[in-house]
C-alpha cells in the first residue's frame, strides 16, 4: 500500500510539474508575442488600460512604453508610457516653453511644478536625431520630453493600444 501511495504522489508531482512548465512557457511566449496588459497609474494619457505589445516601428501618434532614465522626480528604470510627438528627422522647435515638430503644435512646458518649484525645460531647436523620439502625455500637467529631453531608441520597450 505504501508504494501504490508513493507512486501515485510521485505521479502527482510529475503531472504538476508539467503544467507549470507549459503555463510558464505559455506565458513567456504570449507575452514576448502576443503582449499583456499595462496599466496607466498616471493621469499623463487619457486611457488606464493597455495593451502592450514588441513594437516593429515606430510612427508619429504611437504610445510606447519606455525606461526613463531618471530625474528628480522619478527614479533611473520608472516605466513610462507617452505619446510619440516628433519623429527622428522631424523639426522640433521649442520657443517660450511652447514645442512644435515640423510647424505643428505639441504643447507647452509649464513654469513651475506641482510644488511651486521651477520646472525644468528641455530646450532644442532643429532636426531630431536618429533614434530619438519626443515623447509627451496628453494631459495639460504630464511630465514628458518638454521638460527632460528625447527618448533613446534603446529605452523604448512596447507599443501600446488603448483599451480603456
Amino acid at each position: 500500500m505504501r508504494f501504490w501511495h508513493k507512486l501515485q504522489t510521485q505521479k502527482d508531482l510529475n503531472r504538476n510539474l508539467v503544467a507549470i512548465i507549459i503555463f510558464v512557457a505559455v506565458y513567456f511566449f504570449s507575452v514576448y508575442t502576443i503582449g499583456h496588459p499595462s496599466i496607466n497609474l498616471d493621469k499623463s494619457l487619457t486611457g488606464k488600460l493597455y495593451w502592450a505589445i514588441p513594437y516593429h516601428g515606430i510612427r508619429q501618434g504611437d504610445i510606447v512604453v519606455f525606461k526613463f532614465r531618471g530625474s528628480r522626480y522619478f527614479p533611473r528604470g520608472a516605466m513610462f508610457i507617452k505619446k510619440v510627438a516628433c519623429l527622428p528627422g522631424q523639426k522640433l522647435i521649442e520657443e517660450n516653453r511652447c514645442f512644435t515638430c515640423d510647424g505643428k503644435p505639441i504643447g507647452c512646458a509649464k513654469k513651475t511644478d506641482k510644488l511651486g518649484n521651477p520646472a525644468p525645460l528641455f530646450k532644442y531647436r532643429g532636426i531630431i536625431p536618429p533614434g530619438k523620439y519626443f515623447v509627451v502625455g496628453t494631459s495639460k500637467n504630464s511630465y514628458d520630453s518638454k521638460y527632460w529631453g528625447f527618448v533613446d531608441i534603446g529605452d523604448i520597450k512596447e507599443k501600446a493600444y488603448r483599451l480603456f
